[in-house]
């Protein structure tokens, strides 16, 4: 039997019709996160619009969202910059976070009054990769994926405080991946990488293990890297909010150990996570009968229930899209919702997950015996 606390469910999506959203409220999801188009509400990267031809629509959002008794969590940049800011560098320069600054102002200025749950960055991690490309050096995280990391660090933390001025009660979460450590994780998932991201949000600084290697290997001249400039740690220190972390298994000592206990200096934070099952369509009789999701979705509760009974102070669940992911996006799969869309009638038809996710929250369990669509 699994059991979990009462803790918030939440899927993800595009805008989508109220018929739709009420699908989601019915199967017991209580947030919807909606991704927020940074570079077509500030094309340029600096100076917010506030033009109402672009901002009216996420009002909308925000009404039929509300209408549906479904808290709205805005994410605020899943990896696109505005051209010219990448053309300017990406995260390797320092002055592009104040940019996103400008933009959460902006959007939190504009939202604030009604919503009150931000994700700042979603997947800090892949965006850091994406704009080093050295985290899976033999040898480590190279200077540019460093850089990259600190100053979306910086902007997760000064955009934590703007938003905080603008919303009245906020829950505020920065997102990353969660490492693989078992014992024949691949060198890119040593738990020493990770920790350029935890230690700051900890106010312990960067890793000195991770320095002095830095140091050694050339990627850094000296202990004090250059890109981190007086006053940054401790501002990254006291960023306000929680984190949320991908996770893509079962929570157990073999895969996230270690990483657990590096979460502990974490403790005072509130925990998210957005529980991913990376099961291809094409292994499914059916579109709707994912059977094997449910199996792995029903493990990583009961492992989490485990942990939770052990001090892992858990707030809340993300799930992936509520619909089926139609597009291919940012070269990445599609991914799987909790609801199958027909291709020839687009109607509309709960997958054995979803109806799973539905029974778990309203009973606060499922026993494994009770599987079935």
């Amino acid at each position: 039997m699994t059991e979990i606390g009462p803790v918030p469910w939440a899927c993800s999506g595009p805008v989508l019709a109220p018929p739709d959203l009420r699908i989601g409220r019915r199967l017991g999801l209580q947030i919807f996160q909606v991704a927020v188009n940074w570079p077509a509400l500030q094309p340029k990267g600096r100076g917010f619009r506030r033009d109402p031809a672009l901002l009216d629509p996420y009002d909308r959002v925000v009404d039929h969202l509300l209408e549906q008794e479904l808290e709205p969590q805005f994410s605020l940049h899943g990896g696109e910059l505005p051209t010219s800011l990448q053309l300017d560098g990406g995260w390797t320069r320092r002055d592009n976070a104040k940019r996103f600054v400008d933009f959460a102002e902006g959007m939190s200025r504009r939202l604030g009054d009604r919503v009150e749950r931000w994700l700042t960055l979603q997947d800090l991690t892949a965006i850091a990769s994406w704009e080093g490309g050295e985290l899976h050096s033999a040898d480590g995280p190279g200077l540019r994926y460093l850089k990259a990391c600190h100053h979306l660090l910086l902007a997760h933390a000064w955009a934590s405080k703007i938003i905080a001025e603008n919303v009245h009660s906020p829950h505020i979460d920065v997102e990353f991946r969660c490492p693989e450590l078992g014992p024949e994780a691949d060198r890119d998932e040593d738990p020493s990488h990770h920790r350029w991201i935890l230690d700051p949000l900890s106010g312990q600084g960067y890793p000195e293990e991770g320095l002095h290697d830095r140091r050694d290997q050339g990627v850094l001249s000296s202990l004090v890297p250059s890109f981190a400039e007086r006053g940054d740690l401790q501002l990254i220190g006291s960023a306000l909010g929680g984190i949320r972390l991908i996770v893509d298994w079962p929570w157990r000592a073999a895969h996230y150990g270690p990483f657990e206990r590096v979460l502990h200096g974490l403790s005072e934070r509130p925990l998210s996570l957005h529980l991913r099952q990376g099961l291809g369509a094409s292994q499914l009789a059916h579109p709707a009968n994912d059977e094997a999701r449910v199996e792995l979705l029903r493990d990583q509760l009961e492992s989490l229930a485990s942990a939770s009974s052990k001090g892992l102070n858990l707030q809340q669940i993300q799930l992936g899209p509520l619909l089926d992911e139609e597009q291919w996006a940012d070269g990445a799969r599609p991914q799987p919702g909790l609801v199958w869309i027909d291709p020839y009638t687009r109607r509309r038809w709960p997958k054995a997950s979803g109806l799973f996710v539905q029974r778990f929250v309203v009973e606060g369990h499922v026993a494994r015996t009770d599987l079935g669509h």
